[in-house]
């Protein structure tokens, strides 16, 4: 016989029970065991259910609150305290045998219990990591950066593992990445998520993900890194598989679909994102499904597949309207919508959804509302409203963005009313002139431009190959003709 539980009055349990499976809360498993009454009469499995668990049923031992009140349960329970304790004495005596505490909770129930964060460390000694430490390093940080990064990695590096010591650590990662992110050292910031790994087993799971996330975001604010934010988010997806964190990998790998269709890989990040659409619907996270949409739609687009990334961009709205979406992603769902009704030539349509856009982007003072400015004159331009054009750019909100971007668009909508001779003579004097790329469609009045054209260095090696050879054979020749003569 052997104690499962105590006498918990704040949760309200009210005896002792002798068995093998109990959960914390006093609710009993599904396997078949015996307890002891009050008055050391034995009882069911029935009986201690009712006892433990609250249900106004005629079978429950107490059925009034008062008997559930703290000072009722010790009195009434106090005698049997004793008792047992008297019986556990003499049974030690009877068999002696080394104590043996017992687990908080079987192997069995652990299975079907709810996922818990990672346990608490077992406490140290703190050496850095304290606040006066990382106050110190934010305030050097200006003066001298080196130091401050000493700081804060004494800080990471300190064995210390109390909570207090766990929420600096935390803080002093944050600091470090924006300090890393500004001094621009993105192999820094790839070995310091390479050194938290066993860091994350300290603390839940959902600051693991804000932590990777917020360390891959102050790589990407790095110019010119597209190749280390790609290798980056491999590493991180190939340790998610490992460690089986399941949200973050889904994130990570959506991230990298991203970055892959920045860097022109289509086919890989098709791919990916479309095993990853599959498995997020089957999960029903929705706020993730409008990122991977919105994504998928952007990737069909930059394959010129209009109808399926009309579709993808359909299932995001749709995913949209049933949950809460912050004001920044509803601007790039209203900024793709626009894109793709002006790509249909529904000029009027895609003009409503880039006012939208620009102004959830001018709330948040996000760089893409200039982008979403400039397409909505040109939707004025497209639709014969180019006299509109200066009133939007003198508007209060299109002051904020006054520059050369702007005052481009102006000159656009200004030679708008041009005649169209003067028009296609000028523009042909400047392809010819070699100004840019292009071409005139003058059937259909356009102008096409092409992208620029990288230097290929096979032709001109070709020639020069050509050339040395010519000379070869005419040496020949020569050596040739003073032979036979």
């Amino acid at each position: 016989m052997k104690l499962i539980t105590t006498c918990d009055y704040s949760k309200g349990l009210v005896g002792f029970v002798c068995g093998r499976k109990i959960s914390a809360k006093g609710k009993v498993t599904e396997e078949a065991w015996r307890g002891i009454d009050v008055d050391g009469q034995s009882v069911d499995r029935h009986a201690i259910r009712f006892r433990f668990g609250r249900r106004k049923e005629p079978e429950e031992l107490y059925h009034t609150p008062a008997a559930l009140c703290p000072s009722s349960l010790e009195e009434r329970y106090k005698p049997s305290i004793i008792s047992f304790k008297k019986h556990q004495a003499e049974m030690s005596l009877e068999n002696p045998q080394p104590p043996t505490p017992f687990p908080t909770t079987s192997p069995a129930l652990k299975k079907r219990s709810l996922p818990k964060a990672a346990p608490a460390p077992p406490s140290g000694p703190t050496t850095r990591a304290t606040s006066d430490d990382l106050a110190r390093a934010i305030e050097v940080q200006e003066a001298s950066p080196e130091e401050a990064i000493g700081i804060l990695r004494a800080i990471l590096h300190d064995p210390a593992s109390t909570a207090e010591a766990l929420r600096v650590k935390e803080q002093a990662i944050a600091a470090l990445s924006d300090l890393l992110s500004q001094q621009k050292k993105g192999e820094e910031l790839r070995g310091l998520l390479t050194d938290l790994r066993p860091f994350f087993s300290f603390i839940p799971k959902a600051k693991t993900a804000k932590i990777v996330r917020g360390i891959i975001d102050a790589v990407a604010k790095i110019p010119g890194t597209s190749d280390l934010q790609i290798s980056l988010c491999r590493e991180m997806v190939e340790w998610t598989r490992a460690e089986k964190r399941t949200f973050l990998r889904q994130r990570v790998e959506a991230r990298l679909a991203a970055l892959l269709m920045e860097s022109k890989e289509y086919s890989e990040a098709l791919s990916l994102l479309t095993n990853l659409v599959r498995e997020v619907r089957r999960l029903d996270d929705k706020l993730l499904l409008v990122d991977i949409d919105l994504l998928e739609s952007k990737l069909h687009f930059s394959l010129r597949n209009l109808p399926k990334a009309k579709a993808a961009l359909t299932a995001a709205r749709t995913a949209a309207n049933a949950i809460y979406v912050p004001p920044a992603q509803q601007g790039t769902i209203d900024l793709q919508s626009g894109i793709l009704h002006a790509e249909e030539k529904d000029y009027k349509t895609a003009f409503s959804y880039f006012f939208e856009a620009f102004e959830a982007f001018n709330a948040l003072d996000d760089p893409r509302a200039v982008f979403s400015l400039k397409y909505m004159l040109l939707c004025k331009i497209m639709t014969n409203s180019a006299e509109d054009v200066g009133g939007l750019i003198s508007s209060k909100a299109g002051l904020k963005y006054t520059g050369v971007e702007l005052d481009a668009m102006k000159a656009v909508a200004e030679a708008y009313g041009l005649p169209v001779d003067a028009v296609e003579k000028k523009l042909s004097q400047m392809i010819l002139d070699k100004k840019f790329a292009g071409t005139l469609d003058q059937g259909a009045g356009c102008l096409i431009i092409f992208d620029d054209i990288k230097p290929d260095g096979i032709y001109p090696a070709t020639l020069e190959t050509i050339t040395n050879i010519s000379k070869v054979v005419d040496s020949l020749y020569l050596k040739s003709a003073r032979i036979m003569a």
